[in-house]
């Protein structure tokens, strides 16, 4: 194998890794999301059955949103309707610390399944305590160590969230939502940040744009 293709393939599975970090993030939020919104459809299915013919014809007659404001009037409706809206605000990249240890668990377990072996590292004596950091090794895809911080606590100037990567030749990928005010300090030349889609981003006057 040349060493160019080495290169490659090194990439392509640090890639692999990125993308896993990203994935694992956007899929149990959209769960979230899902699971609030089967809940408000079941209570509503179940207002419904107990209301008139005539009200159910009307009713199915209603958009979503028309729905939603003439099933509010029953509070168990209500209560699921604003949850359901919290929870579609909340659970994004920016989410709260149960869906960060939830999305954590699931890329622990990509690594494991790829034959790597993880450490939970223990936070600096000086650190707020809220990142979440693991020591990888035997990982084919050149990664060390993985960090999950939700943002905010002592020395961090902003309450976004982020995914970090720490790769064996010393280079840092860092996974954001470039819509949050995530503050870098300098950013070096080992140091690469993408959006949860993977693609690459450069910060131009302030502002996070795709390479």
């Amino acid at each position: 194998m040349s060493k160019n293709q080495t290169i490659l393939d090194k990439q392509k599975t640090v890639a692999d890794a990125t993308s896993t970090i990203a994935a694992a993030s956007r899929t149990y939020a959209q769960d979230q999301i899902k699971n609030a919104a089967a809940e408000k459809e079941a209570i509503g299915k179940q207002i419904a059955s107990q209301l008139s013919l005539e009200e159910q014809t009307k009713l199915k007659e209603m958009s979503a949103a028309d729905k939603d404001v003439y099933l509010a009037q029953y509070g168990v409706y209500d209560a699921a309707l604003a949850n359901e809206k919290a929870v579609t605000q909340q659970w994004g990249m920016g989410g709260n610390k149960g869906r960060a240890l939830n999305a954590v668990d699931q890329i622990k377990q990509s690594f494991e399944m790829d034959g790597a072996t993880l450490s939970k590292v223990p936070p600096r004596s000086n650190s707020s305590g809220l990142a979440q950091v693991y020591d990888v090794s035997k990982s084919g895809s050149g990664v060390k160590q993985f960090e999950y911080h939700p943002g905010g606590g002592s020395g961090h100037q902003s309450g976004a969230p982020y995914y970090k990567l720490v790769l064996t030749n010393g280079r840092e990928i860092r996974v954001i939502d470039p819509t949050k005010a995530f503050q870098t300090g300098t950013i070096t030349k080992n140091q690469t940040y993408l959006n949860p889609k993977g693609q690459e981003l450069i910060k131009i006057n302030g502002e996070w744009r795709v390479k």
